[in-house]
């Protein structure tokens, strides 16, 4: 079939858009974050096809991924409803009533991120990650109701930004401050994101293994 679960191509989308959105940025990792991205590419796949086997050690590949979704969660509200009456932290929740949950707002609170703002892919390197079940992180929901396409979104989107940075050099066509957010069934920039994509010389990739690991 050709169609494509919505929610699916969403999380794609957005997490493409958001690690190139937010690596325009300038912040204290700004200058590592491309060689290191391009580099770890490099190593694990060389010069033949990503494939799915490949994911798992495309490790901060994933990272900036995840700290995209942190930032830029395309599930930015979530609705549940509680099946009995229940009290969270001091307000009561009545049986049935619908509850609004945040995903934006609970990634960038100063309680639980430190520089909630600004763009970390270190944050999610082992033993940084935080506790699933703390919910500090959660852009597919959690639960018995997590995202079914959560696996399948996560894949799509390593291969696709290994297989893109491992050729392109990106920038952003417009300045970042300009880029706003669009707030619909999931978040998205609005107007679109213009990106200007330029073919890395084909052995730009090597030199920069090279300078990383010396």
């Amino acid at each position: 079939t050709r169609r494509r679960n919505s929610g699916v191509q969403a999380t794609t989308g957005t997490g493409w858009g958001g690690a190139l959105h937010s690596s325009s940025k300038r912040s204290p990792t700004s200058t590592t974050k491309r060689p290191q991205r391009t580099a770890e590419v490099s190593e694990v796949v060389g010069e033949r096809t990503l494939t799915f086997g490949d994911v798992p050690r495309l490790s901060y590949t994933r990272q900036v991924l995840q700290e995209s979704m942190r930032l830029y969660p395309p599930a930015w509200l979530i609705a549940r409803s509680p099946i009995a009456d229940d009290v969270v932290a001091g307000v009561r929740l009545p049986a049935r009533s619908l509850v609004m949950l945040s995903p934006y707002v609970t990634h960038r609170h100063p309680d639980i991120w430190p520089a909630p703002e600004t763009f970390d892919p270190e944050r999610f390197a082992v033993g940084r990650a935080p506790d699933a079940k703390s919910f500090a992180f959660f852009p597919f929901g959690g639960g018995p109701r997590v995202c079914i396409g959560q696996s399948f979104a996560v894949t799509e989107a390593a291969i696709g930004l290994a297989t893109l940075v491992r050729r392109f050099d990106t920038t952003l066509a417009v300045p970042a401050a300009s880029v706003g957010l669009e707030p619909l069934i999931t978040l998205r920039p609005k107007g679109g994101l213009p990106v200007r994509i330029t073919r890395r010389r084909a052995n730009s990739v090597e030199k920069t293994e090279q300078k990383l690991r010396h």
